[in-house]
């Protein structure tokens, strides 16, 4: 029997397939950012890496970020978690010239040898030149390649002084070669491809597009507070951040204000010393976020590198995840202060440090007392609110992609209920919010003239949190719109730090 054909199901039942409610916007880690001015990290990028093992691959082993990375993955919590991502970014508080840089071994040198009408095409500064008639068949070693490259690229006269005084180099210790703009300054640069004639050496270089070489645009110099905005632009995947380069007091004060207006996005880890510790505490007093870190060795201990870790390998999805700062150790790293006369000077200036006590005659050093200047003293309270912040925003970003409309309504109200009592217990449970926190009278009257409910603080005290809600109109851009504006009032999770003990003997 001949089987006959059928009209299409669709005709009657059509079905769609798809995941709803897929997570888009993801929560952002607390690792550590440093700002370095090492000449293999492009201009406005950020770089991230998994491992102390993928940082020595990268900048070698022998270099400032390779010790800042061995002392970060170094450190094992509490826990027994250790920070598993760190992340650089390119100084450009100088201004850079553009450059293009190997990352690929270049050819052989008799591969270059073979080589008589070589050829490429450079864009640099808005300009683009072929650069042919390169002839290495006689030449004794890679430096000789790059210099006919070189001399090639400078006869572009019309370039002005970017192309007349452009520089390439053969990098012998990665076997790459480096093309650089021969001026400082805001330039555009791509990576070199094939020209219309001759042998296309881009790949032999490795230079080409499909080599993936490090291409760096110039850049103009920027101000303390242009780098981190820019940074902070990219991604906000950080929770610590400082500078390999030594900042001047100016510098570091700049810092501390663009940090204090962020409004707790992360905390910036400043390295003092004997000389300066004073007159940069003076400086930055007022400034939330800073954390100072003193440093009594002239070759740079790290000290600072310590609370980086501590926030990077916390676990917030832990029962009591959330860390405190003092009491911190990482035996790697020389204390600083080991008598009471420096702990005394250092301590009211919430100055911290790596100091030493000893029990039993053992010597026992940790970091301490874990302070941050400004407002919000106790350093893990602090980045324990980075991390609050952070988990609300996660929530009402995924709401608002996943969702077909937010609604204006008692219906919205409930569905910001659902999305934050998640947050609201995974804080209660890690140790970011206090339940049972004995509040003090001032702070009692406090909460019910924000609320305006009488009873209000004895849901904080009891229950370790309150919540009001509404929505409201508002002009924003020149337009009415619907905003849903809500206080979270929590107590915050304090740490003990010292026992006093009476002993009573009868």
């Amino acid at each position: 029997m001949q089987m006959q054909g059928n009209i299409s199901q669709s005709k009657y039942v059509e079905i769609t397939s798809g995941v709803g409610g897929a997570s888009a916007a993801t929560e952002k880690e607390l690792i550590l950012r440093l700002v370095t001015a090492n000449a293999k990290v492009a201009a406005d990028t950020v770089l991230e890496f998994e491992g102390l093992d993928a940082v020595g691959a990268y900048f070698g082993t022998s270099g400032e970020e390779y010790a800042a990375a061995s002392k970060y993955f170094g450190f094992v919590s509490k826990a027994v978690r250790r920070p598993q991502k760190i992340s650089f970014y390119r100084s450009t508080l100088s201004a850079l010239a553009p450059f293009v840089r190997g990352t690929v071994k270049a050819a052989a040198l008799g591969d270059f040898k073979d080589i008589s009408d070589g050829s490429f095409s450079l864009s640099m500064g808005g300009l683009t030149y072929e650069i042919t008639g390169l002839d290495f068949s006689t030449a004794p070693d890679y430096a000789t390649v790059a210099s006919a490259i070189e001399t090639k690229i400078r006869a572009n006269a019309d370039g002005g002084e970017l192309w007349t005084a452009a520089t390439v180099a053969y990098d012998p210790s990665e076997n790459v070669f480096v093309l650089t703009g021969g001026t400082a300054g805001d330039a555009i640069i791509v990576a070199p491809s094939a020209a219309a004639s001759g042998t296309d050496i881009t790949g032999m270089l490795g230079w080409s597009a499909g080599s993936q070489p490090i291409v760096s645009q110039g850049t103009d110099a920027q101000s303390v507070s242009e780098l981190l905005s820019k940074t902070l632009n990219l991604s906000n995947n950080f929770g610590s951040l400082s500078f390999l380069p030594e900042l001047t007091a100016e510098q570091i004060t700049e810092a501390a204000q663009y940090t204090h207006a962020q409004n707790m996005q992360y905390q910036f880890l400043v390295r003092v010393e004997p000389e300066n510790y004073a007159q940069v505490q003076a400086a930055v007093s007022g400034y939330s976020g800073v954390c100072l870190v003193y440093d009594a060795y002239a070759d740079n201990s790290l000290p600072h590198i310590l609370p980086a870790a501590v926030a990077a390998s916390a676990d917030y999805n832990a029962v009591n995840g959330a860390p405190g700062y003092d009491y911190q150790k990482d035996d790697t790293v020389a204390p600083s202060v080991t008598d009471d006369a420096t702990y005394d000077k250092l301590v009211p200036l919430k100055v911290n440090f790596i100091g030493r006590t000893q029990q039993a005659g053992l010597g026992i050093s940790f970091y301490q007392p874990g302070f941050m200047q400004g407002a919000v003293e106790d350093q893990g309270v602090y980045m324990n609110e980075v991390w609050l912040k952070d988990k609300f925003i996660t929530a009402v970003l995924n709401t608002q992609l996943g969702l077909n409309k937010w609604p204006a309504g008692e219906d919205g109200l409930t569905i910001f209920d659902t999305i934050s009592q998640p947050v609201r217990e995974a804080a209660k449970n890690n140790g970011t919010v206090s339940v049972g926190k004995t509040l003090t009278d001032t702070q009692k009257v406090y909460i019910t003239q924000l609320t305006g409910d009488a009873d209000a603080w004895q849901q904080v005290q009891t229950q370790g949190d309150y919540m009001v809600r509404k929505i409201v109109q508002k002009s924003i851009s020149g337009t009415m719109q619907y905003v849903l504006q809500y206080t979270y009032i929590y107590s915050k999770g304090d740490q003990i730090r010292k026992v006093e003990g009476s002993h009573i003997l009868i």
